[in-house]
């Protein structure tokens, strides 16, 4: 979403549309990391100019850094382990029906 919404020209993200930014899943889902992404993305040059390899590493780094953030407010926890990697479901705050927003299956 924040790709589609970047002027290539200026370099400039719109911001999200407010039909967007006012449900409840992304107040709950995206809206807290949302300006740190948007930041984060705004600091890459577009795909049709040549970047130095250390500048793609730094850059790929932080935005990992904030998806990793993400991830843990989401209740996923991302772990590196010796032999790879592991991916697991650290909360299930999402799920409880008393969450803001949680709508009970019928």
């Amino acid at each position: 979403m924040a790709a589609e919404r970047r002027d290539f020209e200026t370099g400039e993200l719109a911001s999200v549309p407010e039909s967007s930014a006012s449900h409840d899943l992304w107040q709950r889902m995206a809206a807290p990391l949302w300006p740190a992404f948007v930041d984060e993305l705004a600091a890459v040059r577009p795909g049709s100019e040549r970047v130095d390899r250390a500048e793609l590493v730094s850059q790929a780094s932080d935005l990992a850094d904030v998806l990793e953030h993400w991830l843990g407010l989401l209740g996923f926890q991302w772990v590196d382990l010796d032999e790879g990697f592991s991916f697991k479901v650290a909360s299930w705050d999402f799920q409880r029906p008393e969450a803001p927003g949680h709508k009970r299956a019928a």
